[in-house]
């Protein structure tokens, strides 16, 4: 939404194409996260994602966690230190310890796909 507060603010493509922007004009979207591997800017953009998505898991506390998307799929996205950060964020030791993190392979219609493959799942 946008909001103050709201996430999009925070760890959206939305969000990555401002920092670009304001600090590294000129740079291609898709090299963002070889740009700021190492950076504090990037630490920080992992600890957000992973508080963001660790709420979720805390007050939903499903099995499974799919993430998919243009950010996601970006090359260099730190799979491994989201899924850390989301692991120290949320409560322990459910959901933290039984949770899966999967990434879908990139297509147009991978929400529809998970939608509906966890629709099948719960009948």
């Amino acid at each position: 939404c946008g909001n103050i507060g709201c996430a999009e603010n925070y760890v959206s493509g939305r969000y990555l194409n401002k920092l670009i922007s304001e600090k590294y004009p000129g740079l291609f979207i898709g090299d963002i996260f070889t740009t700021l591997k190492g950076t504090e800017e990037l630490k920080e953009y992992i600890d957000t994602l992973g508080i963001v998505l660790a709420t979720a898991v805390n007050l939903i506390d499903p099995d499974l966690l799919i993430l998919g998307g243009g950010v996601v799929s970006t090359k260099d996205f730190p799979k491994a230190e989201v899924e850390a950060s989301v692991r120290f964020h949320a409560m322990k030791p459910q959901p933290s310890q039984g949770l899966k993190i999967i990434y879908p392979a990139e297509s147009d219609f991978t929400g529809v796909i998970g939608g509906g493959l966890y629709a099948l799942q719960s009948l």
